[in-house]
């Protein structure tokens, strides 16, 4: 693969509530996972806990997924099991699966500036960085370790942080606007 792909990180168990991720329906789960299907990247689910309603039905819509064993640890344990399950990726652009759903078009964007930047994400009008977040394959080892501090430190950045870009994004239609994404360390 030379890009990117996307990691969701669906939470079944409650393991990421200090990313505001919460219990979602099935059909609201469908609707998190359009836009996966429609940006023409790979990805891969991470589900928290397993379910056999939503395994079947990542199955019939052909999107690779797992199950963490670890996810009582937090985000950082179902960062790593995704990008271990993905190492062979050229980087990852970390979701989670909350509604409003991210549209394709951010993935399609992410993924064209995480060819040009290590760190890539956007920002809420007040500042405020916040997924999804697409990181080139050199942080690979570092995402793949449980208690890494990559990620809350990158969602705690500043824009003037040299190794990571802010994106302006202009699009035709206003994005939803961000979910928050309080940071417990």
């Amino acid at each position: 693969m030379s890009k990117p792909g996307i990691i969701l990180l669906a939470d079944k168990a409650g393991c990421l509530n200090d990313f505001s991720a919460e219990f979602m329906p099935l059909p609201e789960f469908n609707a998190a996972l359009e836009p996966l299907l429609s940006s023409s990247l790979e990805c891969f689910v991470v589900l928290s806990g397993s379910d056999p309603l939503w395994e079947d039905h990542l199955d019939t819509l052909g999107i690779d997924w797992g199950v963490c064993p670890d996810a009582h640890q937090g985000m950082g344990a179902c960062t790593a099991f995704g990008v271990h399950s993905t190492q062979s990726w050229q980087g990852w652009i970390l979701d989670i699966a909350t509604m409003p759903a991210t549209p394709a078009r951010l993935y399609q964007a992410l993924s064209r500036a995480t060819g040009r930047y290590p760190i890539t994400s956007i920002q809420n009008r007040q500042g405020k960085r916040y997924f999804p977040i697409a990181f080139d394959s050199r942080y690979g080892y570092e995402l793949m370790q449980p208690n890494n501090l990559l990620l809350p430190q990158t969602l705690k950045g500043h824009p003037s942080d040299a190794q990571m870009q802010w994106l302006s994004l202009e699009f035709a239609a206003p994005l939803p606007e961000p979910r928050q994404t309080p940071i417990s360390i």
